[in-house]
């Protein structure tokens, strides 16, 4: 039979995995998604998707945030829990948790 996986992050761990900008998420765990361009970065993935260390914006789509939660959600669309759970395994993998 096959069981759902049910995925639980606790909420301690949901409030330092919002604090997560998405340069940072980048360039640990998917370096080879973007290129510096002058003084940002440039999504290889998302045509038009620019990165600075303070926040992200997509334009074509009217899309900006500050964290990678926000972006594996609205540009990734993964479901949040999905996103909490990949963030919380990011942390956990560099000893952060």
């Amino acid at each position: 039979m096959n069981k759902k996986l049910l995925k639980f992050v606790p909420q301690e761990q949901i409030t330092i995995i919002k604090q997560i900008d998405l340069l940072t998420y980048l360039k640990l765990f998917e370096p080879n998604s973007i290129v510096k361009v002058g003084r940002h970065y440039e999504s290889c993935i998302h045509h038009g998707l620019i990165i600075t260390n303070k926040k992200w914006q997509w334009k074509e789509l009217h899309l900006s945030g500050k964290s990678a939660i926000q972006y594996l959600v609205f540009v990734e669309q993964m479901p949040f829990i999905d996103a909490a759970y990949l963030l919380s395994k990011c942390l956990n993998e560099l000893g952060l948790s």
